[in-house]
């Protein structure tokens, strides 16, 4: 069966457009907890979709996570390390990609797994200026990798969800691409990244 044509771009945002990518950023923060990669993952998707909703707070999301991991006394250690970790910037490589993406005439998106305050963050750094679609689970209440939330967003971008690749760095993010339709791209660099989107037929 013929590939569909990519007609649009997604892009999660933390990890990939900005911030440290989550291979890099789960290894220190398990670390911090002094607990196992694969500990902190569980406990991380079995937390976060309270935080990415706007239920919780991040304070509150932290407490909940060092409680879990049987490390209280880790919980401004790790408050340091988001600090730290939140000071990596933008990487305008990407930025400047989709920028190029959208000037072959694709449509071009974020889907970020966040509580409502960051879509004011990425509005306030100029990303309305890029992209077409921001979409924030705690504004939508839909968080990756739901179905529901990959077909909320080629709506919103005016596609077909199999005419669209979402990049990102959390495979488990990726996970429901096949059963969702879009092509996935998981995001461990830009000339990574650059490379996948020739193979899918978008050369930039």
């Amino acid at each position: 069966m013929e590939m569909s044509k990519i007609l649009a771009v997604g892009f999660d945002y933390g990890g990939v457009i900005a911030g440290t990518p989550s291979p890099v950023w789960n290894a220190g923060i398990s670390e911090t907890l002094g607990i196992s990669t694969e500990e902190f993952s569980n406990i991380w998707y079995r937390r976060n979709a309270d935080w990415n909703s706007g239920n919780i707070s991040k304070d509150e999301l932290w407490k909940l996570i060092t409680a879990d991991a049987s490390n209280e006394d880790s919980y401004s250690d790790v408050l340091a390390f988001l600090e730290k970790s939140s000071k990596v910037g933008v990487d305008d490589r990407v930025l400047d990609l989709a920028g190029r993406l959208k000037g072959l005439g694709l449509k071009v998106g974020i889907l970020s797994n966040n509580p409502p305050e960051m879509l004011d963050k990425m509005l306030e750094l100029g990303m309305g200026d890029v992209f077409d679609v921001i979409q924030v689970s705690g504004v939508t209440k839909l968080a990756k990798p739901s179905l529901e939330a990959y077909k909320h967003f080629a709506d919103e971008l005016g596609v077909e969800v199999n005419e669209m690749a979402f990049v990102d760095d959390s495979s488990n993010s990726l996970r429901t691409s096949k059963e969702s339709g879009f092509k996935p791209i998981l995001y461990e660099g830009y000339e990574g990244l650059v490379e996948r989107l020739g193979e899918l037929g978008v050369e930039v």
